[in-house]
């Protein structure tokens, strides 16, 4: 539709049951196959953070911004680089692959 962005009849249906946006869902799930968790640990993870949740389709979008932080800062003990966002992430395993790696 025009003037709409792509995902607003999606977020728009997320508001209503108060689920995570879907970009918070993607976010959850590209940093855990960063992270190298299956969807066993991933669901014991979102449950220790939560204390309720136990799926990516299950948290609410406070629920989801804690365990995106969580993960971003497991990542980035791993990685020994500080990321702030998503995007950092995607560019940093990026430049990884052309073989000039930096830090953001």
């Amino acid at each position: 539709m025009p003037g709409q962005p792509e995902d607003y009849y999606r977020n728009k249906a997320n508001k209503k049951y108060e689920i995570a946006s879907y970009g918070q869902q993607m976010a959850i799930k590209y940093i855990a196959a960063d992270l190298g968790m299956n969807e066993q640990r991933l669901g014991g993870f979102i449950r220790r953070m939560t204390g309720e949740a136990d799926s990516i389709a299950a948290l609410s979008p406070s629920q989801a911004y804690t365990v995106i932080e969580a993960m971003k800062a497991m990542l980035s003990r791993k990685m020994g680089v500080e990321f702030c966002n998503v995007q950092q992430i995607k560019d940093f395993y990026k430049g990884a692959t052309d073989g000039n790696k930096e830090t953001p």
